[in-house]
Parts: C-alpha cells; structure tokens; sequence
C-alpha cells in the first residue's frame, strides 16, 4: 500500500500525462468543429474538401508532433511550449488559406484551450476562456451576414455543442484532479501530523533516556540494576567505584556484597534481600559498614525490586551511597554545637541539656560560675596564645573533676567556665578547693597565679530550668566581682530583686535622655580663707515617671556598662557651660572659679571625647580655664599611659584636673608624680572623723603635706560641721564643700548662692 507521499508523487507524473491527453483531446474536438464550420460554409462541394483536407492535415500533423514529443522528450514543460507554439502556427496558416469566420472561430477556441492546458487545469481561466469564447461567438453572430436561416443555426448549433462538451471534458478533469489532490493533501496532512507527534514523542523518549543515562552514569549515589530473569548486572561507574569491584552476573555481585559486608549485618541484608527477589514488595533500607582492603566505608544500602513495562522483566534496583563523611562531618556538627573548640569541654548550650537530663537524680544540685579576674590583663601582658594555653590547661585539669562531687564541667565564653555539682556546698570550702586546683599554672617559664569570682546558683524548685540556674549563678558572679573580685557569692532573692532593679533602670535609662529626663544639681565649693564661693561640682540627678528617684551610684555604673554614658557626660558638660555662662553675663570671667564634671574611665578612653568636649565648650563660648575634669583613681587604673596622655592635652588648653577620693583607692604615691593633676580631693569618709584626733586626721594631715609638697590645691569633701572647718582650716585645706554649706543646689539656688556670697 502506498503512502500519502507516494500518492501524491504518482499523482504528479500523471499529470503531464493528463494534460497530454487534454491536448490530444483538444486538437481532435478542434478537428470535429472545423469540419462541421467548413461543411456548413457557402463553398462549393471541391473547395469545402480541399479546405477539409488541409485543416484535418495540419491538426493531424500537430497531434503526431505531440505524440512524438510525449515519447521522446521527458519535460513536460517543454512538451507544453511546442504545443502552444505549433498551434500558434496552424493558426497563421489556416488564415492564409481561409478567411472564413467559422474557422476564425475556430481558431479562437483553439486558443482558449491551448491557454487552459499552459495554465494546468486551474478553473478560473477555464470560465474566463468561456466568456471570452462566447464574447465572440456573439460578435460575429451580429457581424456575420446570414447566407440562410438553416446554415447559421445548422453552425451555431454545431459550434456550441463542440464548446460544450470541450469545455465540461476540460472542467470535470480538473474537478476530478482537484478533488483527489485536495483528498490526498488531507491525508498527507494528517500523516506529517502523526509523523511529527511520533517524531516528537520519539525525540522526548530519548530525551528521557539520555536523562536517565546521564543520571544512572553521574549520580553521587552508586546505582546496580539487576535483571532477575538471566541475572544480568548493569552497574554505574559510581557504583563500581564504592563498591571497590565491578561485575556483570547475580552470582558474582551476591558474592562480593558478602564478602565485604559489615558482619553484624550481613543476615538481616540477605534475607531482606531474597524476599525482594521473590516476592518484590516495599523497598528496602540499611546503614552498615563495609570493608575492603584499602578502607573502611559506611555505606547506606536502598534496596527496590520493580517490574519493566516495557517487557514485563522483574528487576531489583539497588542505591548506594557513601555516608563516611556525613558521618564525620555530623560527628563535627555536633562537636561545633556542643563542645568548646579550645578546650574540649562542654559549652553552654551542651551544659544546659546534661543537667536537665540529670539533675532529677540529685536531691539536690547548684551550678557555679568561674570568672578569672583581670584575664584581659595576662592577654595584654603574655599575649593571646599564653591566654589560650591557660584557658587549655584550666579544661584539663576540670576534664577530671579533681573537686568532689563535681559531676559536670563547661566554658561558658572567654573566661567563664561553670561546674555543675550534685550536693550543697560550702562556698568558702568550694572557693579555696577552686584557688588550691585551678589558679597556678608555669607556661614558657612563665608564672602566673589566677584569682576567681565565683558565683552559686541552686535548683530552688522544680519548675527550674537549667538554662535559668545558669543565668541566676552568673548574677552571682558579676556580684562577686562588684564586691571587689577574688570572692564568693551565692545567688539570692535579694540579689534577684537588684537584678531586676538593674534591669528596670537599664530600660529606662535611653529614654530618659531623650525625654529629658536628667538635670544637675551643684554642690558650692569655698575658698577657706575668702569664705567665697570659688565654683561648683556638677552632680547628674535622675527623676524617673516609672522608678521615681534614681541614685546616681544606681545608674552610672550601668551607662558605663551600656555606653549611654557618653550622652550622659555631654549633658552634663553642656548643662554646666550653660550655667557657666549665666554667671559670666554678671561677673564676666573669673579666675580660679570654675565648675568640675565627674569623668568615668569609659569616656576618657573613648577617642572621640576630646574633641567633643572641647566643641561644646566653643559652642558656649566657654573658657576651658573655667571648667575641671574630676578622675578617680581606679578610672586612671584602665590604663594608665592612654589616660595620663589624654589629661595631659586637657591640661595644655587650660582644664584643671581634679584627682578625686583620693586615699579611697589604689592610693599610690606614684600617682601623685606620674598624673598631671591640678587638684587634690580629700574623700568624706576620711572627713567625718577628723575631730577624733584619730587615725583620720592623721591621714587627712598627711595627705594636706603632701600636696603641699607637690604644689597641689586642696579640696575636702564632705564637710558638715563647724568643728570638722576648724580643723581643716588650721591644716591649712584650701577649699571644702559639704552640707555644712549646703547641699547640691538646682541652678537658679546656685546662682542666688553666688550672688550672696560674691557680691558684684
């Protein structure tokens, strides 16, 4: 059976053969019309067959010249052109050898049908020719004079009836044509459609299969395909290279897997494996370890048995995929989330889950915080690698729980490490044992010797979580390190309670300066010997809507911590020039009058200090002469050269620096020669018993010596009594503040103070 394509192909090799005949065709309804026109012509009986025989012999010769063509000559083009050419010749003739209308209507059929074959069979130019034949014939109906009645119709009739049946031959031909054409184009449509479908689902089939190629050859997991039936293998090249060996049969792959296969394991395998052979059935999965030669692996195994569609065949698939470094890498995963990377002990979040797993088993339990003091110090001093090495040996020494009852060690971040006991402690005993076993350490000839703040926490109740106890021992550490470091200190209700109170104040305390919640209060400070007011302290007070007054020993110390601090010291240097400059419209500028800020280690270590300071005093127009920094001996302590430097450029444009509660703290000589301080302060707590005549006063008297030695003015702070004036006047103190004069006064006090005791 042929195709469309085929079809359609003959069909056009019949068609120059088609039109051959409708040539032939054509030349012989020409002949039969000729005839008829010459029989009916006026001519006499020897003209009429003389004129036959040249006309049916032209007509004649041109059919024998097509017949010849057809035969000899392949272009059906070719074939075409001569015919109309030959024609257009017989036609020139046969007006040589007649002038008669019939066969000048003749000849114009003639031409409509050599135009109608030249142009293949197409309808239109058949009713065209048809038109234009009858146009014709009409004229010389009208032009042609009648010889007789009978020979016109006798001709006309004639005429039309060869028009008419050359005509309907030629237009049942071409509906003929046409009709199969139209039929096998159809046909020939759908075939390239279904052709294109199949060539499109063949194209995605082999898609799919380079798909699955590429994926059995590139997966990461090893893919085996197993075909039941002849116990052929197909393996992957992963698969090969995991496996550590390659095969193509059943029996040498069931071998090998028991060879290598993890033993503990090896039956379960097996036999999981024979049911999905014969029964088929849900898939199989299991991790085991497998050895070869060269390595140990653990490999994860899915085992699936599926049947092709394709030819019915039962196969088991089997996955494979190396987990030997998952596994390492989730042994990683879980020492980076639970282990201390330095010295190998528990970190916090490790810590937090041992004891909720474990603490139902004591009756009682606590948890205590280490915290090595001043650790910052030996980095600074030996550098970060002696500090890491320390850090390495305290977790050494804690792996083992030297301290009895200790069930549990952890480093909590830089310097923090916790133990976690089972038993209630003496927390005296706990903190000498924790001195005695981890404070002495030789590193590189290096001796360093540690002390410890140590905060204890106890489960109170079992609501408790461990997380919480953490935090509650770590409360009582930084307590322990407020009451001076080198101590002990054991969480409780109260301590909680000064938490939470920190807590409310450190909410409240960035609020507070943008709704200016601050102002200054100013203690009068006077001249002994002038009994003038020679300027003031400025003193931050704080009136909380919420917490109502806040102390500033409540709040300083958390700014400090927070660094609100910095805003909180440009209020108050801004509030004092302002004050300053109030006094300077009425008294203009005054020597040795001037207002003292206090200043936290924070602020002077802070690089931007400096230049802030000094710009609100531009901004003021404020002398620097007129305004004093007072520092505290611990705030010199942070670091001594960086400060030192930073007071001395104070200094060099005009600030008096005021060296404040001395005595109180570190109390070294060497800060009277090393910080370049204006002004000495005696601190009250030694000014409240000077009228003892005791050590007190010894101390004050000593101290009056020596700033006298070193040039240094005076200042006793604190003064509240008559007597206590006395004395410090016949020491010879230079000035003296206290609420013997009066307590610290809001700025318009402070100005009517002045007024009164300076009169202009």
């Amino acid at each position: 059976m042929l195709s469309p394509q085929e079809e359609y192909t003959s069909l056009l090799k019949m068609k120059p053969e088609l039109i051959y005949r409708v040539q032939l065709l054509t030349l012989f309804l020409i002949n039969c019309a000729g005839a008829l026109s010459i029989s009916f012509s006026v001519f006499d009986a020897a003209r009429k067959l003389n004129m036959i025989f040249v006309y049916n012999g032209l007509l004649s010769s041109m059919m024998v010249i097509l017949f010849l063509m057809k035969r000899f000559i392949v272009n059906s083009k070719i074939q075409n052109r001569a015919y109309i050419v030959f024609t257009l010749i017989i036609i020139v003739l046969i007006q040589f050898l007649s002038m008669e209308y019939s066969i000048v209507i003749s000849m114009t059929f003639l031409s409509s049908m050599v135009m109608l074959v030249y142009i293949h069979f197409n309808k239109r130019f058949v009713y065209i020719a048809t038109l234009l034949y009858l146009g014709i014939v009409l004229y010389h109906l009208i032009s042609m004079p009648v010889i007789t009645v009978r020979l016109s119709y006798s001709y006309y009739i004639s005429s039309f009836f060869v028009i008419i049946i050359a005509f309907s031959v030629s237009h049942m031909g071409i509906t003929l044509f046409k009709k199969y054409e139209d039929l096998l184009f159809r046909k020939i449509k759908t075939t390239t459609e279904q052709m294109d479908e199949i060539k499109s689902l063949n194209l995605k089939t082999n898609k799919a299969l380079q798909i699955l190629e590429s994926i059995f050859e590139a997966s990461h997991d090893g893919i085996v395909d197993i075909e039941q039936s002849h116990g052929t293998v197909n393996m992957s090249s992963r698969s090969c290279e995991i496996l550590a060996f390659q095969c193509s049969g059943l029996d040498t792959l069931e071998l090998e897997l028991s060879t290598h296969l993890e033993a503990g394991k090896k039956s379960e395998f097996f036999h999981r494996w024979e049911e999905l052979k014969s029964r088929g059935g849900k898939s199989y999965s299991r991790e085991c370890y497998y050895h070869h030669p060269d390595e140990r692996k653990r490999l994860k195994f899915n085992i699936l048995a599926y049947t092709s569609s394709e030819d019915e065949s039962r196969h088991i698939l089997l996955v494979v995929k190396d987990i030997t470094n998952e596994d390492d890498q989730a042994e990683k995963i879980y020492k980076s989330a639970y282990e201390d990377s330095l010295t190998g002990l528990m970190n916090r979040q490790a810590l937090v889950e041992y004891i909720e797993k474990h603490r139902e088993k004591y009756f009682i339990s606590c948890v205590a915080i280490l915290d090595i003091d001043n650790f910052r110090f030996i980095n600074d001093s030996f550098g970060y690698e002696i500090g890491d090495r320390l850090l390495q040996e305290i977790g050494k020494r804690m792996v083992g729980h030297e301290i009895p009852f200790v069930k549990a060690a952890a480093r909590l971040s830089s310097n923090d490490f916790a133990l976690y006991l089972d038993t209630v402690v003496d927390e005296d005993q706990l903190y000498a044992r924790i001195q005695n076993d981890y404070s002495q350490y030789i590193l590189d000839d290096i001796e360093i010797k540690l002390n410890f703040s140590v905060g204890i926490a106890y489960f109170s109740d079992s609501e408790a979580n461990a997380d919480g106890l953490i935090k509650k021992a770590e409360i009582a550490m930084y307590k322990a390190k407020e009451r001076g470091k080198k101590g002990v200190c054991v969480f409780s209700d109260d301590l909680n309670n000064e938490m939470i109170r920190h807590l409310d104040i450190m909410n409240e305390l960035e609020d507070a300066i943008s709704h200016h919640e601050f102002y200054l209060n100013y203690q009068p400070k006077i001249d002994t010997r002038t009994d003038r007011i020679i300027g003031f302290e400025a003193l931050i007070r704080w009136q909380s809507p919420r917490l109502g007054f806040v102390p500033p020993d409540e709040f300083i110390q958390l700014a400090e911590q927070s660094g609100l601090i910095h805003l909180i010291g440009e209020f108050v240097i801004r509030e004092s020039c302002q004050f300053l400059k109030r006094i300077m419209a009425d008294y203009g500028f005054i020597e040795d009058f001037r207002i003292s800020v206090n200043v936290s280690a924070v602020q002077l270590l802070n690089s931007s200090f400096y230049s802030s300071f000094f710009s609100i005093l531009d901004e003021a127009a404020v002398p620097p002469e007129m305004i004093g920094l007072e520092v505290t001996e611990t705030a010199v302590m942070e670091n001594k050269a960086y400060v030192c430097n930073q007071l001395e450029k104070f200094r060099a444009k005009g600030v008096r620096i005021y060296l404040d509660d001395f005595g109180t703290g570190y109390s070294s000589l060497n800060y009277l020669t090393m910080l370049p301080i204006d002004i000495l302060k005696i601190d009250k707590s030694f000014v409240d018993n000077i009228t003892n005549k005791n050590r007190e006063y010894q101390v004050v008297k000593l101290i009056l010596s020596l700033a006298s030695v070193f040039s240094l003015t005076t200042i006793a702070e604190g003064v509240e009594t008559k007597d206590q004036l006395d004395i410090l006047q016949s020491l010879d103190c230079h000035i003296v503040q206290g609420y013997y004069f009066s307590k610290p006064l809001i700025e318009v006090d402070g100005y009517k103070m002045v007024l009164e005791r300076n009169p202009l």
